[in-house]
């Protein structure tokens, strides 16, 4: 019964054991002979071996070269003869003998390191990953080589290398040049996930590349812009990056939808809490709460230090519902929210009756110690007030009589009537005041103004007394050019390291501008309306007036510079970054953004990573030149020229190679199919089990 059983068993298990076999084999028997195959060191060297050859008749020393690098164990064989295929398509025998001539390594060579990434099975799982890779990452290293300089280029390969390295980071950045060059300079994580998660809309790209070359320099000339230390570029990257997070998404809203550029970030640097505030919890147009903190960002600095972000986004909101021609003229003027602290009785009267006429910059400029009774004046006093304090501005004896309690804001008018003997008047006796005003400048007679002895002054005091508007070349003042305004406002200090008292230079910008504008145009508007705000018109400015410094508390600020324009690395691979997104059109949107990220990874490289760059006007060029070549028939770029040498170097062998991969295939199958019936039971005695 034992024996019967014992034979049984016997006969299923090999049965069983030969059935598994050819079951495993028809499914993964195929790809057994494919790595077979694949792992053979001996695969490529055919190729290798055919170029030799050739190499022996014109030039045997790179031919031993190439048998030298062919036998090293350490080569890529496919990356090699890939390098080869292709430099051969390009530039003939005579291009593989000068490139060999050139070095004893293969190491450090850009385009075969290339070649090795976009051939290794582990970084490269399937053929469309593999055109990914190289249409992002061989269109950098192409426009870089336009430099004549291999270092250049290779610095990238190794920055490739060492992400390559890390499967992680591999998966983010391998069809991702300008992510690449973020996440290898930039280490915070969470600084790396922002990047990641806004990417795909584009936007911050852009911004990235905006910002460091406008202000990455030291210098105002583009030729020397290149100068400034990597470390300082890196630290204001960083520092943009962090600002676009923290104020997310009102930063983006600035940047993107209010198209105002990178200009806002020493705004959100300094004053985003605020602006957040403003926006998320008093539901203020963000348009409206950016330009009134960039025309009054002096004072705002202050209130910040004192009072904190919540406390001046809650004052703001009170100045927009209670005080609409003070928040008005607060979005196109500067020092209006600091008379608004100042005299907040009066600062929306003078607003309302001066729309766009800057009054409050000239009271700061000229009268800043006697700012409470100068604008008392004006708002008592209207045209007039503004004619007499214009024409005494620089007269110390007119300052000390406005600065007597005594004296104040009768000075302005008892002046007015009496001209310059009023002055000497006043500082013989007090008393003579009394005579004509009462003491809140009241005149006593009824129209007093008709008793001026003529001239100018009659004239304002007659026009303001009857309500016709005076001139401006009656007045002496006008309104300050808004584009221009940046002048000053960044002259006041746009940190609270730098708050009151008024630089004279800011007085004096204030001055000269007004003059600058007396004489452009002598009319003055009663209710002169402002098409774009200071901010607005700053943004949209051809030169670049601002630079970016750190205070002493570690805030990066804007500051006046005169920066000349130029063609740029980074500026031109923003023009054709946007080109290609918008001309490429029968391309899918995805393989655009990734020629668009590598074009501008080309300027994020030369402004960001390197101190210097060897003949910029070429790798200028090149990039100009690119969006149109990639279009043009018959061009080759050096992502085609790898991926189609792969191809051919693989065709060079593929059929034998198939042939010998399904012959083993079919053999094997075979073999393993036949003992699975000859062991198949039957009834009766087999011949092969004793």
């Amino acid at each position: 019964m034992l024996i019967v059983l014992s034979r049984f068993l016997y006969r299923h298990l090999v049965f069983l054991i030969f059935l598994c076999l050819t079951v495993f084999w028809i499914v993964w028997g195929l790809g057994f002979t494919e790595r077979a195959f694949q792992t053979s060191k001996d695969k490529y060297d055919a190729i290798l071996v055919d170029f030799e050859k050739k190499l022996e008749r014109e030039d045997p020393l790179a031919a031993s070269k190439l048998a030298k690098f062919r036998e090293d164990q350490q080569i890529n064989k496919l990356a090699l003869a890939t390098h080869l295929v292709r430099t051969e398509s390009e530039r003939g025998m005579r291009g593989i003998t000068d490139m060999l001539s050139k070095q004893e390594s293969l190491q450090g060579d850009s385009i075969y390191e290339l070649a090795v990434l976009a051939t290794s099975p582990d970084k490269q799982n399937s053929s469309e990953m593999k055109e990914k890779f190289l249409m992002a990452q061989a269109s950098v290293v192409e426009l870089l080589l336009k430099s004549e300089n291999t270092a250049l280029a290779q610095d990238y390969i190794s920055r490739l290398n060492a992400a390559a390295n890390d499967p992680e980071t591999w998966a983010k950045v391998y069809d991702d040049a300008f992510g690449l060059i973020v996440l290898d300079r930039i280490q915070n994580p969470e600084l790396q996930q922002y990047y990641l998660q806004e990417r795909d809309s584009e936007w911050l790209e852009e911004s990235m590349l905006s910002f460091v070359d406008r202000y990455g320099t030291n210098d105002d000339t583009l030729e020397n812009s290149s100068t400034i230390l990597s470390d300082q570029k890196l630290e204001l990257l960083t520092s943009f990056l962090e600002c676009a997070k923290q104020h997310h998404p009102e930063f983006k809203k600035a940047v993107v939808e209010l198209n105002l550029g990178v200009d806002v970030f020493p705004l959100f640097e300094q004053f985003g809490h605020v602006i957040d505030d403003c926006s998320k919890k008093y539901h203020i147009p963000l348009q409206e709460t950016l330009d009134v903190v960039f025309a009054n960002q002096d004072f705002v600095g202050e209130q910040l230090e004192q009072e904190g972000h919540e406390r001046v986004a809650a004052s703001l909101h009170l100045i927009r519902s209670e005080k609409p021609s003070t928040w008005k003229e607060a979005q196109s003027s500067v020092m209006v929210l600091r008379m608004n602290h100042d005299v907040p009785n009066l600062a929306n009267q003078i607003c309302e009756k001066f729309p766009g006429q800057d009054i409050p910059a000239f009271v700061y400029a000229a009268y800043e110690d006697e700012a409470i009774v100068a604008a008392t004046a004006i708002a008592q006093y209207g045209d007039l007030a503004i004619y007499v304090l214009f024409r005494y501005s620089e007269l110390e004896r007119f300052h000390k009589l406005l600065s007597d309690p005594s004296v104040g804001v009768r000075a302005v008018v008892y002046i007015a009537r009496f001209s310059d003997s009023g002055i000497d008047q006043l500082e013989e006796n007090r008393a003579w005041l009394d005579k004509y005003f009462q003491p809140d400048g009241t005149p006593i007679e009824k129209e007093w103004w008709t008793s001026f002895p003529g001239g100018e002054l009659a004239n304002v005091a007659r026009n303001w007394a009857t309500g016709v508007p005076n001139e401006w070349g009656e007045l002496g003042w006008a309104a300050l050019d808004s584009a221009e305004g940046v002048l000053f406002v960044m002259s006041f200090g746009t940190s609270t390291m730098v708050t009151k008292p008024l630089s004279q230079t800011a007085k004096l910008a204030i001055k000269k501008q007004a003059k600058k504008q007396l004489l452009k145009n002598g009319k003055k508007v009663v209710a002169k309306q402002r098409n774009k705000s200071m901010l607005r018109q700053v943004s949209e400015m051809a030169a670049q007036p601002l630079k970016i410094a750190k205070t002493k508390v570690g805030t990066w600020v804007a500051k006046l510079a005169i920066v000349k324009t130029g063609q740029s690395v980074a500026r031109q691979s923003l023009a054709a970054g946007k080109q290609i997104l918008d001309t490429w059109k029968k391309v899918p949107v995805s393989t655009r953004r990734i020629v668009y990220r590598s074009l501008l990874a080309v300027g994020l490289v030369a402004t960001l990573v390197h101190r210097t760059l060897p003949n910029l006007d070429k790798v200028v060029q090149a990039v100009v030149d690119y969006p149109a070549n990639l279009v043009k028939e018959g061009f080759q770029s050096l992502a085609n020229q790898i991926s189609s040498a792969i191809d051919l170097a693989n065709a060079s062998h593929s059929n034998f190679g198939i042939f010998l991969r399904w012959f083993l295939y079919v053999v094997i199958l075979a073999v393993l199919f036949f003992l699975a019936v000859i062991t198949f039971p039957r009834e009766g005695k087999l011949r092969y089990v004793r």
